[in-house]
């Protein structure tokens, strides 16, 4: 531990630089430029300045890898966040073109329920599918709701505006729906505003397709263009006596093609449904109103 004498020396080796500071300064202040004390400070500056243009250039390097690490990481963050931001967007977008194309459904639906060809005796049921199960012999789908809902066996169902098939099996909370498109089914229709009768069934050798119908069994003579409407009979259509499960009326398709030696031999023509049986999203099933 310092004694006492140790202790005031060093206070006056203080003191004594910085008086001697103090004095420096003072002259350095009040001297020209070309004075002594402004001579030293060039001759230290020249001595000292290449010396930091050495030590300035050995550690470039090194702070432009620091510089180019931070930077990195700067780059990484703000490119993944971009990524976050895009994906995000993706998101939205989807999101926004399914309720686009949800609400274009749901106005088919309801210009339907609103349009005069709406029976009056039916109450619809919308539902939303849950299920798709398309294949070459059979095209069917699920919907969520079922015998809880009103929904039984045979009613006709609808999307788009349009028939799209009917009720084949109801379980309590869902039903199963066997589109115009499947091999099994058949419909009474007509040709709108004629009286030109036929069934309505797959094309392609009775494979489920969603491009091709067939107005089958017509017998009339009456002209049959192509774009004329095909809608429900509401009649029991004979040789095959099917019977039309549905109220007349309803849109099926338009006339695609009408082929006069087909006709003749055959008596079918080709129809193209209304409904896109592939993007089947949302159906209404029309049960009774009283049953």
């Amino acid at each position: 531990m310092p004694n006492r004498k140790q202790i005031r020396r060093r206070r006056l080796t203080a003191l004594g630089l910085i008086v001697a500071s103090f004095l420096a300064l003072t002259i350095y202040f009040n001297e020209t430029t070309s004075g002594a004390l402004h001579t030293i400070q060039r001759g230290a500056m020249e001595v000292v300045s290449p010396l930091q243009d050495l030590a300035s250039g050995a550690i470039k390097p090194f702070r432009d890898l620091v510089n180019w690490i931070g930077d990195s990481f700067d780059a990484k963050s703000e490119n993944e966040e971009l990524k976050r931001n895009l994906q995000d967007a993706r998101i939205q977008a989807a999101r926004l073109q399914q309720a686009d194309a949800e609400n274009e459904k749901l106005r088919a639906l309801l210009d339907f329920n609103e349009s005069d060809v709406f029976p009056s005796d039916r109450k619809p049921v919308t539902a939303r599918v849950i299920v798709a199960s398309p294949t070459e012999w059979y095209a069917r789908v699920t919907i969520d709701k079922g015998s809880t809902s009103g929904i039984k066996v045979n009613q006709p169902v609808i999307a788009d505006g349009a028939l799209a098939g009917k009720v084949t099996t109801v379980s309590p909370h869902a039903a199963q729906v066997t589109l115009l498109t499947d091999s099994s089914s058949g419909v009474a229709g007509r040709i709108a505003g004629k009286n030109i009768l036929g069934i309505v069934k797959t094309g392609a050798g009775g494979r489920a397709g969603a491009e091709d119908l067939q107005l089958a069994y017509v017998r009339e003579r009456g002209e049959i263009r192509v774009g004329h409407m095909v809608v429900t009979s509401g009649t029991v259509t004979e040789p095959t006596e099917v019977e039309s499960l549905f109220p007349a009326g309803i849109p099926i398709g338009e006339i695609s093609r009408v082929d006069s030696e087909e006709r003749q031999l055959y008596g079918r023509v080709h129809l193209k449904p209304f409904v896109d049986m592939r993007d089947i999203q949302i159906v209404q099933v029309l049960t009774k109103a009283k049953d």
